[in-house]
């Protein structure tokens, strides 16, 4: 069954956690090499990074909330644990960027799991974006339509960031609007980010050029 399928992959994904701990343990008490702590540290936050994005779906919650939820909190106590052990959220917050910046694209664009590693300061917002204008630029649809998700998800419906945190992306998504080879079902979901967003704000300030603003203009203007 489907359930239990995920009951499988919730499994897996949790005994490589087990695996990566185990070890780091295992290098702190021994201590054989000068590096050994920092390269087991490295391969546990990567697993959590990986864990996260493969794992942490809207579908997985949906599907088994209860070994979602397990999932879940025993991956966010083992990075409690690590705080606790006096490495510093700084530290832990560098290497899961690192790592979320140099994973495939196939896994990268889980908004899902991105929010809530943002939202819980496991993620550096500014690298993210500066990552996401670049793919943009490049042209890449993918991070397209990851940036709309974005916005939509982060910066609107459960703002774990601000606009200006994005401003890098914010000027890519400006751009192509400008030479319209936006995909029609983005310019909608954007438009309507947009739409949500300036009916919401309680308190407007008009004499701030807000680059949401302009680019709702802009696409407006080109005719999308």
């Amino acid at each position: 069954t489907i359930q239990s399928q995920h009951n499988g992959l919730f499994t897996t994904a949790l005994q490589r956690l087990l695996e990566t701990v185990n070890a780091l343990r295992t290098t702190l008490q021994n201590q054989t090499s000068a590096n050994g702590p920092q390269v087991a540290l490295t391969s546990l936050l990567n697993v959590i990074l990986y864990n996260f994005l493969e794992h942490y779906t809207i579908q997985s919650q949906i599907q088994d909330n209860e070994n979602f939820e397990r999932f879940k909190t025993i991956h966010m106590n083992v990075l409690k644990l690590l705080i606790e052990i006096r490495l510093h959220l700084a530290v832990i917050n560098k290497q899961l960027t690192k790592s979320w910046l140099e994973c495939s694209n196939d896994i990268k664009f889980n908004i899902f799991a991105v929010h809530h590693l943002i939202r819980t300061r496991l993620l550096d917002v500014r690298q993210i974006d500066m990552h996401i204008s670049q793919l943009i630029d490049a042209g890449n649809n993918s991070a397209l339509h990851f940036a709309v998700n974005f916005l939509r998800n982060c910066v609107i419906e459960q703002p774990c960031c601000s606009d200006s945190d994005i401003a890098s992306t914010l000027d890519s998504l400006h751009r192509i609007s400008l030479i319209g080879k936006q995909p029609a079902e983005a310019v909608r979901d954007l438009l309507e980010i947009i739409r949500l967003n300036y009916t919401s704000l309680n308190d407007i300030n008009e004499n701030k050029v807000d680059k949401l603003a302009i680019l709702s203009l802009s696409v407006i203007n080109n005719g999308m």
